[in-house]
């Protein structure tokens, strides 16, 4: 069986910004006289949904989540006009493409900021959809990922998912696709090795595996991990 749709991730995975991350982070952290992160320690403790994240890091009793969310994506949008897309980020979106592989987003990121992005790097029309939260506080995205294969016909399992965090692979399961993670992006590879989920080291593998080549995508992950 084919893969003909490729379901992706957008932070960490096309949008290279885990600096930017950091740095509004660190702008955020410092605001409030707490101690700065690194990227490393970030990588390793950011999580999805993102109020668990920064439960690990602030009071909500005395800030208010909102607030502390507001406060970083000043940062972070400050930061973030000099984040590039992911090696062979682009290439690869334009070799499904040009194949003939239906590709949508289903992201955490607000929609239509989202959409600037996409228009900033010129690949919008790549897309068949895309499904990003209403507001800044990443809103789940399991729920729209389902409604939105519903919507468009998709068949799971002629699906890839492509992420780099844990929570990619459960949408993944809960979608019944096949996925692979990306380690260079928001997650440490240590966490997302735990999931049992086919690693590749970068975007670029996708060319194989779609074309049939390289480790099989058609084997469920958990069988895989075997």
């Amino acid at each position: 069986m084919q893969i003909d749709t490729v379901l992706w991730d957008w932070n960490g995975t096309l949008l290279d910004d885990v600096d930017a991350a950091v740095s509004g982070m660190n702008d955020l952290l410092s605001r409030y006289g707490k101690p700065l992160t690194s990227r490393q320690e970030y990588r390793e403790m950011i999580d999805i949904p993102v109020i668990n994240y920064y439960r690990k890091l602030f009071d909500f009793e005395q800030t208010p989540f909102a607030e502390l969310a507001s406060g970083f994506m000043e940062g972070y949008d400050r930061y973030v006009q000099s984040a590039d897309l992911m090696r062979g980020a682009r290439e690869t979106l334009k070799f499904l493409h040009e194949s003939g592989v239906r590709q949508i987003i289903v992201s955490s990121f607000h929609e239509a900021t989202l959409h600037g992005y996409l228009r900033r790097f010129g690949i919008e029309d790549y897309f068949e959809a895309v499904s990003g939260a209403g507001n800044y506080i990443s809103e789940g995205k399991i729920e729209r990922a389902r409604a939105l294969f519903k919507k468009l016909g998709i068949c799971p399992e002629r699906t890839l998912s492509v992420g780099d965090m844990v929570h990619d692979y459960e949408l993944s399961q809960e979608l019944g696709t096949q996925c692979i993670l990306i380690p260079n992006g928001q997650q440490s590879e240590e966490k997302l090795r735990m999931t049992g989920a086919q690693i590749e080291k970068d975007l670029n593998a996708i060319f194989g595996l779609v074309r049939g080549r390289g480790k099989s995508i058609l084997t469920n992950s958990k069988e895989f991990a075997q």
